[in-house]
């Protein structure tokens, strides 16, 4: 029975396969690949997000409340004044969000918003397919759920959270709207390129690798538990969420000559600060002088952000959100802030392992392991 227009944006084929509006494939993730991420992955991957999900094309792994809002997503209407950061996960979009919305939003320094946590001002319209709607019906005393939703009633009074929380605070942002995902390009309408301006950032993948390994540590959703080996190797097997990292970074390289697309390296970003700034301010039309360049580029220093630490409050001792003991260990969604962590981390065996999977998907890309006085958010 077709339900798409229903109540549920897609048709059911049988209880673990579906089609969605936009033509992708879902497929729940079973036997095998899901014993071996239950292993590891004691958050997303345990079924308490609805288990886990392959979308083809391109075996895309996402939660398996990303059925609910696949068809939001894919209408999202995208409006010419919007930029859009983007980039796999841990390759430098948190910077760039706070870039971005200060070049556009904050040039002086002056705007009291830029007080208010950076998800309020640049939403990950990805973030709703963490949560379950049927999480909002019970909104116990305690639920953390709760701060979240009456944040939401005050950017929209009339939304309703079960249809997604992130992509209606999105929705509903003033123009000029800055917005950050990290599904590929070819998860998102077709019409993005179209309508709006997208910076897409890409990282070596041996940092990356790093630095995402800490988050999913770090936060609850996951609760990582396996070796920095394993991770490896589930990397390289393409199952973490919002992989493939190849085909994601892949589809923004080949379209990097795209008018409204401008690609930047994360590695370029830290070792000539001042050079890109002025590309991206160059691309957004933000016409901003150079003094104020200099305010943007010290505001959002690694330093100064760390500082801040307004995206996820991973300091703050009450968010039920953070593996308080590696962050205290370890140090939380801010951490080291050093180009090259990887030499101290990888072993030879797993360098060699990153290396024969980003050499058999992205020979071309111009990928740089190590910089001079670079600093990272590694």
């Amino acid at each position: 029975m077709s339900l798409i227009g229903a109540k549920f944006p897609f048709i059911y084929i049988n209880r673990d396969k579906m089609v969605t509006e936009s033509g992708h494939v879902l497929v729940k993730v079973k036997g095998e690949e899901l014993a071996r991420l239950e292993k590891n992955f004691k958050g997303s991957y345990n079924g308490k997000y609805n288990g886990l999900v392959r979308v083809t094309p391109g075996d895309w792994l996402y939660p398996g409340a990303f059925k609910y809002y696949t068809s939001k997503l894919y209408n999202f209407k995208w409006k010419t004044t919007d930029v859009l950061i983007a980039g796999f996960l841990k390759c430098g979009t948190t910077w760039l969000q706070e870039i971005v919305w200060t070049m556009r939003n904050n040039p002086n320094l002056n705007n009291p918003d830029a007080n208010t946590p950076i998800l309020s001002r640049v939403p990950i319209i990805d973030l709703d397919m963490y949560i379950d709607p049927k999480a909002y019906l019970f909104l116990v005393p305690g639920n953390p759920l709760k701060k979240i939703v009456k944040e939401f009633r005050k950017k929209v009074p009339h939304g309703k959270p079960a249809k997604g929380i992130y992509l209606q605070t999105g929705d509903a942002l003033p123009d000029p709207r800055t917005l950050k995902s990290h599904f590929s390009f070819s998860m998102l309408n077709p019409s993005l390129l179209e309508h709006s301006k997208v910076v897409y950032i890409a990282r070596n993948p041996r940092d990356m690798i790093i630095s995402l390994h800490h988050m999913y540590r770090l936060f609850e959703f996951a609760s990582y538990t396996g070796t920095l080996e394993q991770f490896v190797e589930h990397f390289t097997n393409d199952e973490v969420v919002h992989g493939p990292f190849w085909r994601h970074v892949k589809e923004a390289w080949q379209m990097r000559h795209h008018p409204n697309l401008h690609f930047v390296f994360y590695e370029d970003l830290r070792s000539n600060t001042k050079l890109e700034l002025k590309k991206i301010n160059d691309f957004l039309g933000t016409n901003l002088s150079q003094q104020q360049l200099d305010k943007v580029e010290h505001y959002t220093s690694f330093e100064e952000m760390k500082k801040r630490d307004n995206f996820t409050n991973t300091n703050r001792a009450d968010n039920p959100n953070v593996n308080k003991k590696v962050a205290k260990t370890d140090g939380g969604f801010f951490r080291k802030g050093v180009v090259g962590n990887w030499k101290e981390k990888l072993t030879p065996q797993m360098i060699e392992k990153i290396d024969q999977y980003t050499k058999k998907h992205l020979s071309e890309i111009p990928f740089r392991y190590s910089s001079p006085s670079t600093k990272s958010d590694s």
